[in-house]
């Protein structure tokens, strides 16, 4: 896995470019020289101490969808800072590189691992924790989000220092070619006629595992707080099981019975908050 090299060459050649507005809003430069547009939703009573929930939306929603905000807001009704971003080519602000496929965003620019689209977007949601380390340089930073929002979570927390815990719900992209075969995840566009592994060109495999956090895991360090319901053909609760078992780093899995994917947001957020408790240090 190549990931720490690729972000020392993203580092080096693309230095942390940042506008902001007065509405809290902000953008900032990329891979593919895309500018990525973001937001900071403030805490109703600013805490002593800040703390910043870095929230990375799921595939299809954005930060002005309704089920993104009221998500921000119950963070930030607790005294959080919360920050995220729009995912490129996903009805918010950002748009970018690479073009979107015919078939699907999944397929975008997969000639190349260096092109392909989540690619670009795992390097995006490294680069946001640069913009909230920026934005709030004492803040306490903790990455959370679900499904695509998950996987994003897990790389931005596995590979950022500046990150201190990972929670991440239903995450997407664990064991690509289980996702590709075996389910309903945006993944199973590259299923072709055959059902093998076999048909999917060496090529093309190598550009997915090159984002597959089953590879990824073994760099993860941080504590992270997995959830899944046990229902989910998206992202299913095996693959979660999987990344659970090989990590090594302090981690914790909650199976929300009877649930498929999502639905178990407002269970759920008790957990994270007893999570951030438990490992709220001292200062």
């Amino acid at each position: 896995m190549r990931w720490a090299q690729y972000i020392e060459q993203f580092n080096q050649h693309i230095k942390v470019q940042l506008k902001q507005f007065n509405d809290g809003s902000f953008c900032f430069m990329s891979s593919l020289d895309t500018w990525i547009y973001g937001q900071v939703f403030e805490p109703i009573h600013k805490p002593s101490f800040p703390e910043v929930i870095v929230l990375y939306h799921g595939l299809g929603a954005h930060l002005n969808t309704q089920g993104y905000i009221d998500i921000a807001q119950s963070w930030t009704k607790k005294g959080f800072y919360v920050i995220g971003m729009d995912v490129r080519n996903q009805g918010g602000k950002t748009q970018g590189f690479p073009i979107r496929h015919p078939n699907g965003l999944y397929m975008s620019g997969y000639e190349s691992s260096k092109t392909y689209y989540y690619h670009q977007v795992y390097l995006d949601a490294y680069r946001l924790i640069d913009v909230a380390s920026m934005l709030l340089p004492d803040a306490k930073i903790y990455v959370t989000g679900g499904s695509q929002g998950g996987a994003l979570a897990i790389f931005a927390g596995t590979y950022h220092p500046n990150v201190a815990l990972v929670m991440a719900d239903m995450p997407s992209c664990i064991d690509i070619p289980y996702l590709i075969h075996q389910t309903e995840s945006g993944f199973k566009v590259f299923k072709t006629d055959g059902s093998s592994h076999d048909s999917i060109s060496n090529e093309v495999m190598q550009t997915l595992l090159e984002i597959d956090l089953l590879i990824i895991c073994k760099d993860l360090s941080k504590p992270i707080l997995l959830a899944s319901g046990d229902k989910d053909r998206i992202c299913p609760l095996e693959t979660t099981q999987s990344f659970y078992h090989q990590l090594t780093c302090e981690k914790e899995l909650i199976v929300y019975k009877g649930y498929g994917h999502g639905g178990f947001d407002d269970l759920h957020w008790h957990e994270k908050h007893r999570f951030i408790m438990m490992h709220r240090k001292n200062r």
